[in-house]
């Protein structure tokens, strides 16, 4: 049988193979984020100047139950690298150890996704496969001026560009609240000032509402009831941006906990996300545009960048939660591949799921200042460059 984890859940889909041949059984994991702010007081859009520049050492720990299986193939998501307009991560150094050795490994393009496959021939019975990434990952966000003089609407885009155009279920508004989002343009013509418009709206008119981790996250209901994780700060940013017809991919990664401080005049002020923890998963954007290409948005903080306490796992479609890890096995006679429960309920827990606490060790080269001020939005601050 195939099936999903999903909550922990192993959920049946189909059969797979006729009822002679030998039985495989496959699951996933999903996971949703959360990426709580910290906010600094205050009004207007804060317009950053400086260098910004971090490295981090990222450990994560998960596991696999295993019962009694062949041939046990193990998904686990790589670290690739990625490069915006604003944001550049570098993949360092990364390393994979188990309690178990696998017999083998490769590395393969899945869905878009970068992963590498670890393979045990006969692993041993009952016991449980833990593995620990180590990860060393170097972020820079430059903070010079971010012009764009593309015209709005848009008269062409990229091929390798137009499905993130697409209206996704989760991105789907109703024709009122497309109206609504119609009407922000009003005479601009000009695609930056649409984008700055869209993410002055969204951050203003939302509030971050932790309850909500897990959902309800979709751009409509977000856009009804006005408050929402960042999970939902990123559905309704990008549904409102394919109404207009501005391609925008979502982004999913992890957001260190330690402050970033920045100079305002003689004093300090702090930005920190994820406050209270080790860290958190985390929805942002990027952006499409023309001559310039993806650049990157925190709808709940951050315009036309993204500051160097995110780490990015893989870009999606939309903000559907993300499949982070898999498995695939034979079992043995009438046993289950799976042995008991992880403490996430479920046999397996991926070492970006959360379930199992990471530890990351950061060292900065940031120094930020203000340089102005801009009265665009209320009761909030934003940060751009």
């Amino acid at each position: 049988m195939i099936g999903r984890l999903v909550g922990g859940v192993l959920v049946t889909l189909t059969s797979l193979l006729a009822p002679a041949a030998p039985q495989l059984q496959a699951g996933a994991v999903r996971v949703a984020p959360l990426g709580a702010p910290s906010l600094m007081s205050g009004t207007g859009t804060v317009l950053l100047r400086g260098k910004l520049a971090s490295s981090l050492h990222l450990t994560l720990h998960g596991a696999f139950s295993v019962g009694h299986a062949r041939n046990l193939s193990w998904d686990l998501l790589r670290a690739t690298g990625v490069t915006a307009h604003g944001y550049h991560e570098t993949v360092v150094a990364e390393h994979f150890h188990f309690t178990v050795r696998p017999q083998s490994h490769e590395d393969l393009i899945q869905d878009g996704l970068s992963i590498r496959r670890f393979t045990w021939t006969d692993p041993p019975a009952n016991t449980v496969i833990r593995v620990t990434v180590k990860r060393t990952l170097r972020v820079t966000t430059p903070l010079r001026r971010s012009h764009s003089h593309a015209a709005y609407p848009l008269s062409s885009v990229p091929s390798d560009v137009q499905p993130f155009l697409q209206v996704t279920p989760s991105l789907k508004l109703s024709a009122s609240q497309r109206s609504l989002v119609r009407g922000l343009v009003g005479h601009r013509r000009l695609e930056r000032k649409i984008v700055n418009r869209v993410a002055n709206w969204v951050a203003s008119h939302l509030r971050y509402d932790a309850s909500l981790a897990g959902g309800p996250y979709n751009a409509s209901w977000v856009l009804t009831n006005r408050r929402a994780t960042c999970q939902g700060y990123a559905s309704l940013m990008a549904g409102m941006l394919r109404v207009l017809g501005i391609p925008s991919q979502v982004v999913y990664g992890w957001v260190s906990s330690k402050p970033l401080t920045i100079r305002s005049g003689g004093s300090y002020q702090t930005v920190s996300w994820a406050p209270g923890t080790k860290g958190a998963f985390h929805d942002w954007l990027n952006v499409y545009f023309p001559g310039a290409g993806w650049v990157a948005f925190d709808p709940q903080r951050e315009k036309f960048f993204v500051d160097t306490r995110h780490y990015s796992l893989l870009t999606a479609a939309d903000a559907s939660d993300p499949l982070l890890g898999a498995y695939i096995a034979d079992p043995v006679g009438n046993d289950s591949v799976t042995g008991r429960l992880l403490s996430n309920g479920g046999p397996e827990a991926v070492p970006e799921d959360g379930s199992l606490a990471a530890q990351a060790r950061e060292h900065d080269v940031a120094r930020l200042h203000v340089s102005s001020i801009v009265h665009d939005v209320h009761s909030l601050t934003l940060f751009a460059r």
